[in-house]
Order: C-alpha cells, then sequence, then structure tokens
C-alpha cells in the first residue's frame, strides 16, 4: 500500500491545507498535534496578515461580524495570538519531512506515492482525527493509492 504524498488534499476542507499534498501540510503545521484545527486556522489568518497581531484581531473582528465575541472565546483567539495552544499531543513534522525523500518519482502509478509503514499510518490516523475523520478507524486509508499488480504483459 502507497500513501499519496501529492495528490491527497481534496480529502481536506481545512484553510490549513494547501494544495500542495503532504509536503504543504507539513509546511503549514498539519503534523503539529499540540495545536488544534482552531489554533491552526488562526495561525494561518496570522501568517495572512504577515504575522501583525492587530492586522489579524482586525480582519477577524470584520470577518466574523456581529458573531466576533462568540467565535472569539470557541477560537480562544487571545491564547493563540500570545502562543498558547490547544492541542494534546506531539509535533510529527520532523518525523513526516523524512518521508518526503522517499517519494516515488518513478514515472510509474506509484509517482508521489511513498510506502506506508505502521508508524506512518499512525500519524495520518492522528492527521485525519484531527481534520477531518475523528474517530473513524483506519481512515487514513483515504490517503492512500491502490493498485492490483496483474503481473508482466
Amino acid at each position: 500500500m502507497y500513501v499519496d504524498f501529492v495528490g491527497i488534499t481534496g480529502v481536506f476542507s481545512s484553510p490549513v491545507m494547501s494544495y500542495d499534498g503532504v509536503t504543504g501540510m507539513i509546511d503549514m503545521g498539519g503534523f503539529d498535534f499540540t495545536k488544534t484545527e482552531n489554533d491552526d486556522y488562526i495561525l494561518s489568518i496570522l501568517k495572512a496578515q504577515g504575522g501583525d497581531v492587530e492586522a489579524t484581531k482586525t480582519y477577524l473582528t470584520e470577518y466574523w461580524g456581529d458573531s466576533a465575541d462568540d467565535y472569539w472565546e470557541i477560537y480562544q483567539v487571545d491564547d493563540v495570538l500570545a502562543g498558547r495552544y490547544h492541542g494534546e499531543g506531539a509535533d510529527y513534522t520532523e518525523f513526516m519531512r523524512q518521508f518526503t525523500s522517499k517519494v516515488d518519482n518513478s514515472g510509474t502509478e506509484r509517482d508521489g506515492c511513498v510506502v506506508a509503514t505502521k508508524e506512518l499510518t499512525d500519524v495520518l490516523q492522528m492527521l485525519m482525527d484531527k481534520f477531518t475523520f475523528s474517530g473513524v478507524e483506519n481512515s487514513w486509508t483515504k490517503l492512500c493509492y491502490y493498485y492490483d499488480y496483474l503481473g508482466a504483459e
């Protein structure tokens, strides 16, 4: 089984995820489980605002409009902007980065894929639990590419 490191982002609806496959997720902090999805969202807005905290607050206040106070509390904006995050896991960013050098570039149907190891699939399950399919057993398989080898022609 192979994990698709290039074309999987259609699985994710979170604004944290870019369109650069797993590399984009790594760069955007998707494998840092010390942060929640809400933390990641606020940090993505902060990044889009060039790291300017006041501009981020202004943007969020305008974006959320009359519901800003409610969302401010839900997203714990002040905590996140102060560097306090709400996740309960570890940061697997560097662990995932090591797999980017193992991507298959052979020009076959496995192009852009990495062999699925137990360690990799455990981290991918955490990713799926964090962003899309919380509690769905083996949801990491949605990130995989399958094919049947039928032998030589």
